[in-house]
């Protein structure tokens, strides 16, 4: 017995997004303590979505946007900081008009297109919706 190890449990959460990580010892070797292993992601895809604010970050949400490629606002690309299969991030610039279709289109020519679509109204729960 002086030869056998105990390991830890390990202790599944899933984020927001689907991906499920694992805290603790992982198969093959060790996590230091504190650190993290992506295990899985949700197979669901997020629908698909632009948010962003000129001078700003942008994200876009959805699925298979395949191999990094650009993102166009209108007629202005973009800048794009952050690629994976279902997210996009990126800096917009100053003054541009967030008011518009977005284009993605990836590294092997496929386009995605993001209708503009007007955010909806905040409300409160003590205020009355006006109408």
């Amino acid at each position: 017995m002086a030869n056998e190890s105990v390991v830890a449990p390990h202790i599944p959460t899933v984020l927001p997004d689907g991906t499920t990580i694992l805290s603790g010892p992982v198969p093959g070797g060790q996590v230091a303590s504190g650190m993290t292993q992506v295990v899985s992601k949700s197979s669901d895809p997020e629908p698909l979505s632009f948010s962003g604010f000129p001078g700003g970050m942008f994200t876009i949400c959805g699925a298979d946007f395949g191999p990094v490629g650009m993102v166009k606002v209108g007629e202005q690309q973009v800048t794009v900081t952050s690629w994976q299969d279902y997210r996009i991030k990126g800096l917009l610039p100053p003054g541009i008009n967030v008011k518009q279709e977005v284009t993605v289109t990836n590294g092997h020519m496929k386009v995605t297109k993001i209708p503009y679509k007007a955010p909806a109204p905040l409300v409160s729960q003590n205020q009355p919706v006006a109408k």
